[in-house]
């Protein structure tokens, strides 16, 4: 141990590295302690706004440096009441609309990267709503496909769609994703080529 600190001394490139490694465990230590603050603030708030609630309040704690006052006042709902109210009124749009959702049923033919991308471009072509939460999306798959997905497995899918199929907008104090160009191109590409398959099919 000694030889090694005898080298951070001399060796200015050890130095870097074993500085670059306290802050590396400086941070991780950080980062855990504003997981376990996030989770005790959104503990007692029920599914699917937990989860969004705990990624607001984890990034409000790692970036804005949130005091333990201000996660209780999150808690609360002063920081996610709003979120809450405006999903509520974009669920009430679609789920409550008279619509033929039957015409979607080829939904649980397609992949999951797919579906979501189906919900985003229903929503916009349908309701001229451009963008959802993924609690959003979870709730229109359930409730109108009995198809069930968690909030964090659309998120992390949709985030990796992020700036080719999709686009992440604020929405509140929460993100959206809206269906890009592309993403619509895509849809519609495998839409087609389903119809192909099933036409060759019927032919058979």
């Amino acid at each position: 141990m000694s030889a090694l600190w005898d080298d951070t001394q001399h060796n200015p490139k050890m130095a870097f590295i074993s500085r670059k490694f306290q802050i590396i465990v400086m941070e991780n230590k950080r980062i855990r302690h504003a997981i376990e603050q996030a989770k005790n603030a959104v503990n007692e708030i029920e599914e699917p706004y937990r989860s969004l609630a705990f990624t607001v309040v984890l990034e409000k704690l790692l970036y804005q440096k949130l005091s333990p006052s201000q996660v209780e006042i999150a808690q609360a709902s002063h920081i996610l009441s709003k979120n809450v109210e405006d999903e509520d009124k974009t669920l009430e749009k679609i789920l409550a609309h008279k619509f033929d959702w039957s015409r979607y049923n080829f939904i649980h033919q397609l992949d999951p990267y797919a579906k979501y991308l189906l919900i985003l471009k229903i929503a916009l072509e349908e309701f001229q709503i451009d963008g959802l939460t993924p609690p959003e999306i979870t709730k229109i798959l359930a409730e109108k496909f009995r198809t069930f997905k968690t909030y964090n497995a659309i998120s992390m899918a949709l985030s990796g769609m992020r700036g080719n199929l999709v686009d992440r907008i604020q929405k509140g104090n929460s993100f959206a994703y809206r269906i890009s160009k592309n993403g619509l191109n895509y849809i519609q590409n495998k839409i087609e080529n389903m119809d192909r398959k099933s036409n060759h099919t019927d032919q058979i």
